[in-house]
């Protein structure tokens, strides 16, 4: 939608522009004045590494959640877990049997797969950071690890990593079709044959 306003914007009349920008301004969705965040910090991606949160590798990927109070209530956040390979790259399951890789080489995965291990990262958005959850606020899993990120406006926000969390966050940063050939987020996507 915004990649269609700013085209819009682009293609007509300067009369149009003060009113689409009004009307996108407008469709912004509300935020307290002690949560503003920059636009830089609204997207920006926090990486942690394995090394960072080495109790992670005692058990599966899959066994990991992450989530942070929104609205008073703890509530699951999107995340996503880059196991990595011996080359750098990430590591994709199946990759190993393609008979097209990158450069030629096949690039096999660098630690124990599926745990979070060596060169791993943990990725999420730094919006989806909440402030710190109270003791009347039970996790919806096992407590692993408090991640605290301080932006500029000097508040120190929080993620918290639970281990077999009853309820886990549905959105994806990045959705993709294999039918369709299709990646998308919610910026931009990308088709490819």
């Amino acid at each position: 939608m915004k990649h269609l306003l700013f085209y819009f914007v682009q293609q007509n009349s300067q009369r149009w522009t003060k009113a689409l920008v009004l009307m996108f301004v407008l469709t912004l969705p509300s935020v307290p004045l002690h949560a503003a965040l920059t636009l830089v910090e609204r997207d920006k991606v926090i990486t942690v590494s394995a090394q960072q949160l080495s109790n992670l590798n005692t058990h599966k990927l899959d066994a990991y959640s992450l989530v942070a109070v929104k609205n008073g209530v703890l509530e699951p956040i999107p995340y996503q877990f880059d196991e990595m390979t011996k080359d750098g790259f990430v590591y994709i399951e199946g990759a190993d049997s393609l008979a097209l890789t990158i450069e030629g080489v096949k690039s096999h995965i660098k630690g124990k797969q599926h745990f979070f291990d060596e060169d791993d990262e943990l990725l999420f958005m730094f919006r989806d950071a909440g402030p710190r959850k109270t003791k009347q606020m039970k996790l919806l899993g096992e407590p692993v690890a408090e991640i605290a990120l301080t932006g500029a406006d000097k508040q120190t926000r929080y993620v918290y990593v639970v281990r077999d969390a009853r309820i886990t966050s549905e959105t994806y940063y990045v959705r993709y079709s294999s039918e369709m050939g299709r990646a998308e987020t919610d910026y931009y996507s990308l088709r490819v044959n």
